[in-house]
């Protein structure tokens, strides 16, 4: 079995980024000083709505290896929680009940 859980600084990640895909790095860096303000989603929105879709794995993680290092973890579980009933399954497999996450009765 096989999973893709990635650690690591955001600055690195970032670098990453910056090296394999530069323009993109640099539309971000354009509207940076408006994160953490009431602009920032506006901002956000606009270059979302124009910038070309990609793909972190591939044009990022791929064309990066060497900035990259693998480490195998046994004993972990495992879930794909692409739907709201395996995450609420999930919570409760580890005692976890929060408010939001109680199914609508």
């Amino acid at each position: 079995m096989n999973s893709f859980v990635m650690v690591g600084r955001v600055d690195a990640f970032l670098k990453m980024t910056e090296r394999a895909l530069p323009a993109l790095f640099d539309f971000f860096s354009l509207i940076a000083p408006s994160f953490g303000t009431t602009s920032e989603a506006s901002a956000l929105s606009k270059l979302y709505s124009w910038i070309p879709s990609s793909n972190f794995s591939h044009e990022v993680l791929a064309r990066r290896p060497d900035d990259l290092a693998v480490m195998q973890v046994s004993e972990v579980g495992w879930s794909d929680l692409g739907e709201p009933k395996r995450v609420f399954s999930t919570l409760q497999q580890i005692g976890l009940q929060t408010q939001w996450a109680m199914p609508a009765s």
